[in-house]
């Protein structure tokens, strides 16, 4: 009773025994009928007092109806005859046969402008957007038009309606807009399977009936790793490659007749790897034929074989490829011999000695390739033992090789070394730099030194004690206040040297 009086204070309307029935239905949760829907209904029904209660209402009776309850037709046409739209829109697709012309198109109009005006205020309202797309893509309530279907049936799908998606795959599959474009379709098709994969498949079933050799390989490919009916697959893919002949789809279809496992198509397989891997040097064809013989699941296990087709799948490689540093192997084949050369798979040691030996897919490296070679000739393989004497000779001269390149750099060294001692002895300087002997000085009266080339009349009050030599030396001054002189003039002052000698001592 506590209960049904909480009840009662959320919704007042419901009657306790329709309470009960509604809770009791409702905890059935996914496993709700389409006539326990309706008695919901029909429980709502009978405690209507305003326009939101008969909301309600409608709602569970469309709802039981997209379950299967049939009955629930009878009373939506009610409130279809009250003007609810919701009601109207389900009697005008689903009683357009007993309808008359003139009252579908009357109540299409409705709809159509109740829609519009949903639509125009919020642009997010789904039910709005496939209600117009679909009024504008049948003609229902106004004019058809194709282009704007399209557009409102893009703008659902955005929003998450997958089988809108389907309607923009149909649109562009007819060519309603225009010309016919298969690939637009095909990918809305393919889009849409993971939400509504009844409905996809179906069209695809209907565009497998298309011409266009390419969507034949496409809905092969669809077919064979999505719906995993292989029979269809390779019937549309068959035609695809009988048409337009290229290394991959010969290796797809061969994926596909080892996929089906059966006895002839085992043979048909092989011959499809081999025809790719060898003619057109794919791949990923000589891969596939090394993991068969490896693995010995569709034909009988040869672990040579196995080596050599994983071998040949670096046919294109580089002769002198580098090693990146953040790739162990650079090609899935030398990865898979190497983990047969782990195995103890002698074949396979000797080659990836080889393979180390001649440098021709990994980085050179005689020291690795002994390695290998040793191993392959204690498990038993003599031509490793024969490869592998080669190889130490092979280390031994490039490791000589080495030795006097390091001794021609040393001596070259050493010879310009000596070259420039040779050039530092030859550049040194005879002798210091000094001063010409100007005789002692005994007194101060003028700044100039006497200059053999001045007039008399320049050297006033200065005596020596011994007559100066003849030489030039116009910009030398004398500080008389510090005694010292600057062999420049001193009214530069930005001089290039920053010294000055100090004559007191003289």
């Amino acid at each position: 009773m506590a209960l049904f009086k909480k009840q009662q204070t959320k919704q007042k309307t419901i009657s306790f025994a329709d309470y009960q029935i509604i809770q009791r239905l409702q905890e059935k949760g996914d496993g709700m009928s389409g006539k326990d829907a309706y008695e919901i209904a029909l429980c709502y029904s009978r405690n209507e007092y305003d326009i939101e209660d008969e909301k309600r209402t409608l709602l569970w009776l469309l709802k039981a109806y997209q379950m299967g309850c049939s009955s629930a037709l009878q009373d939506i046409e009610i409130y279809a005859k009250k003007g609810r739209i919701s009601a109207m829109k389900v009697i005008a697709e689903e009683r357009s046969d007993r309808l008359l012309p003139k009252d579908a198109d009357r109540m299409w109009k409705k709809i159509f402008t109740y829609y519009r005006q949903a639509f125009d205020k919020k642009a997010s309202d789904l039910e709005a957007c496939i209600t117009l797309a679909d009024c504008y893509f049948y003609g229902r309530g106004t004019k058809q038009d194709y282009s704007e279907a399209r557009s409102l049936y893009h703008h659902a799908a955005d929003l998450g309606d997958e089988k809108s998606r389907i309607k923009v795959g149909e649109i562009y599959e007819f060519g309603y807009c225009g010309d016919k474009n298969y690939r637009v379709a095909f990918d809305c098709y393919e889009k849409a399977f993971s939400k509504e994969p009844k409905a996809a498949e179906e069209a695809m079933e209907r565009l497998s009936q298309t011409p266009d050799i390419n969507i034949k390989g496409l809905l092969g490919q669809f077919y064979f790793e999505k719906l995993k009916k292989y029979d269809q697959a390779i019937a549309l893919f068959e035609v695809a490659y009988q048409k337009c002949y290229s290394k991959s789809s010969a290796k797809f279809l061969a994926d596909m007749y080892c996929a089906r496992n059966q006895e002839a198509d085992i043979e048909k397989a092989i011959g499809l790897y081999e025809k790719a891997a060898l003619n057109d040097c794919y791949e990923d064809a000589a891969m596939a034929l090394g993991k068969l013989y490896e693995e010995g699941i569709l034909v009988p296990k040869d672990l040579k074989k196995a080596v050599d087709w994983y071998e040949a799948s670096t046919k294109k490689a580089s002769k002198k490829f580098v090693l990146p540093p953040f790739f162990l192997f650079p090609y899935w084949g030398v990865e898979y011999i190497s983990r047969l050369a782990n195995q103890n798979v002698a074949y396979a040691q000797r080659k990836m000695g080889d393979i180390y030996d001649r440098g021709y897919l990994l980085e050179q490296d005689y020291e690795k390739a002994i390695n290998y070679y040793t191993r392959a000739s204690q498990n038993g393989d003599t031509e490793a033992t024969t490869l592998l004497e080669k190889c130490r000779e092979k280390l031994r001269q490039k490791q000589k090789l080495e030795q006097e390149k390091v001794i021609k750099e040393f001596e070259r060294g050493v010879e310009e070394l000596k070259i420039l001692l040779e050039n530092m002895e030859s550049n040194k300087p005879k002798e210091d730099f000094s001063l010409p002997d100007f005789g002692k000085i005994t007194s101060f009266e003028n700044t100039v030194l006497p200059d053999s080339s001045a007039p008399s009349s320049m050297v006033n009050d200065v005596s020596y004690t011994e007559s100066a030599p003849s030489c030039s030396y116009p910009d030398i001054t004398l500080d008389i206040a510090s005694g010292i002189y600057n062999p420049y003039d001193a009214t530069t002052s930005d001089s290039p040297y920053d010294y000055y000698i100090d004559v007191s001592d003289m």
